[in-house]
């Protein structure tokens, strides 16, 4: 990208530059979008399920209502979900193209749910999801193996499984 629009910016973090880059640049955002897309389209054919996701998916589907939000693209997202026969559990999305702000996405996805705050769990992988969480005013479950950081989630799971058996398997609660 730095090549493409010939910037000294590093992109590092993506997002968040990406951010900065887009308010002084808006009418490059189809390009740096296009860009982005190529490779995650590209990286769709090394990309496995993680064991669990499906039965975790279909299980809190029954008593939950589900949305993603994701800093991928709708393509390369909604590709992922028919790949591994997820699109089912999650009938509402958000992606990058319409916020790249995660506590945006959020509060989109709780407006189009009709959620309060308080029926809330967000679930992320990222330091930056707990601080979203946050700010929306909502519980966050953080599913990493990460344990340092100055921001604590409410939840915290080394992985999808413990997850499950926190939330789900003990008696389907």
């Amino acid at each position: 990208m730095r090549a493409e629009f010939k910037t000294e910016d590093t992109f590092s973090p993506l997002f968040g530059s990406l951010q900065r880059f887009l308010a002084e640049r808006p009418d490059a955002k189809k390009s740096v979008f296009a860009l982005i897309d190529k490779r995650e389209i590209a990286a769709l054919a090394r990309t496995s399920l993680i064991e669990g996701v499906e039965e975790t998916l279909s299980k809190l589907s029954r008593n939950a209502r589900l949305s993603l939000v994701t800093m991928q693209g709708r393509k390369a997202s909604e590709e992922i979900l028919r790949k591994f026969g997820l699109t089912r559990f999650l009938p509402i999305r958000f992606s990058r193209e319409d916020s790249l702000e995660r506590s945006h996405q959020l509060k989109m996805a709780m407006s189009r749910l009709k959620a309060k705050r308080d029926e809330v769990l967000f679930v992320g992988d990222r330091l930056n999801d707990v601080r979203s969480a946050a700010e929306v005013g909502v519980a966050v479950a953080l599913i990493s193996p990460r344990t340092e950081s100055e921001i604590r989630p409410e939840y915290q799971f080394g992985g999808i499984k413990e997850f499950r058996r926190y939330f789900l398997d003990e008696g389907d609660q």
